[in-house]
């Protein structure tokens, strides 16, 4: 009986720090984003009462089922795409319409329908462990991570003739928007930008996760040094990021409630960004709420009316 009156517990203020995120969303949109950033198409259409509760009670339903604690890896990509994805999808695609709820039902019905699937298949017992045949598994852990090095290694140098180096200023500061209309004209090859994309997002981290991982220094050092030098060519800001996301998720996702102080620590930022907009400027609504949730949201919104035209 104790157990199950601390899950409900548990559930009641993950579904809490839910609603206020999406309450932030919804309100920092409407008071800031779209006031600043109109010309980017971030319109706003004043919805009817019936059609607001009816979108924030399709975006608090998963809430209820999604895990509380990670016992899987699927359960932090569940975590990620209700957050970052499906809930500004919803509310964005809501109030940057001309339609009401009611005509787009079916954009809300689909994005709904596919987020309950994504849950079920992240909750889905494990009774199964697919294996797959490969060959040389008899190697050690150190040559496939040796392998991959060399890999990083060999784009790296060729990237690096492709590519200007950008200043240790542009580094500092993040003046990264010459950088990245420099990398833009430079590029004379397609693949390139699928190589940076690899090495920034893929290689650079798992190298630094693994050289932490099987603590060998040599690893993590080449890592964190191609995330910066891919930050460097191409001014992503996103790249530098994913260093940082990767260490926490790395340190923290062992934790039993890790995705509970995650979900918290993401409410409280945007409270914060809220509050702070409201005594001084839009600064953090606008590289923060408008970039991380509002520009996917309305991107999901705009492609639906696109394609279904």
């Amino acid at each position: 009986m104790l157990h199950f009156l601390r899950f409900l517990v548990l559930r009641f203020v993950l579904v809490l720090f839910f609603f206020v995120i999406n309450y932030i969303i919804y309100i920092s949109y409407i008071e800031h984003i779209t006031n600043i950033f109109y010309y980017l198409k971030f319109y706003y259409y004043k919805k009817e009462q019936i059609e607001l509760f009816s979108t924030f009670l399709l975006a608090l339903i998963p809430a209820f089922f999604i895990p509380i604690s990670l016992s899987k890896p699927s359960g932090l990509i569940v975590m990620f795409l209700y957050i970052f994805v499906y809930c500004p999808s919803l509310i964005i695609g809501l109030i940057s319409s001309r339609n009401s709820f009611f005509d787009d039902f079916s954009y809300f019905f689909i994005l709904f329908f596919c987020m309950c699937l994504i849950i079920l298949v992240a909750r889905w017992p494990s009774n199964y462990q697919i294996e797959i045949p490969i060959k040389y598994t008899h190697l050690s852990f150190n040559v496939y991570s040796n392998i991959l090095l060399t890999l990083n290694i060999l784009i790296m140098i060729y990237l690096s003739t492709q590519y200007n180096i950008g200043s240790i200023k542009e580094l500092l500061v993040f003046d990264v928007y010459g950088t990245r209309e420099i990398a833009r004209v430079s590029s004379e090859s397609f693949i390139n930008g699928y190589l940076i994309r690899l090495c920034g997002n893929v290689l650079g981290p798992l190298l630094f996760i693994l050289g932490l991982a099987r603590r060998n220094l040599l690893h993590s050092i080449i890592g964190v040094f191609t995330i910066f030098l891919i930050f460097t060519f191409d001014g992503t800001k996103s790249t530098v990021f994913n260093l940082v996301l990767t260490f926490i998720i790395y340190k923290f996702a062992s934790r039993i409630y890790f995705l509970l102080g995650f979900t918290f620590l993401i409410s409280f930022i945007l409270v914060f960004s809220y509050f702070y907009d409201l005594r001084n400027d839009t600064l953090i609504s606008s590289f923060l709420i408008r970039r991380t949730f509002a520009v996917p949201g309305l991107l999901t919104k705009l492609y639906h009316d696109f394609f279904t035209e």
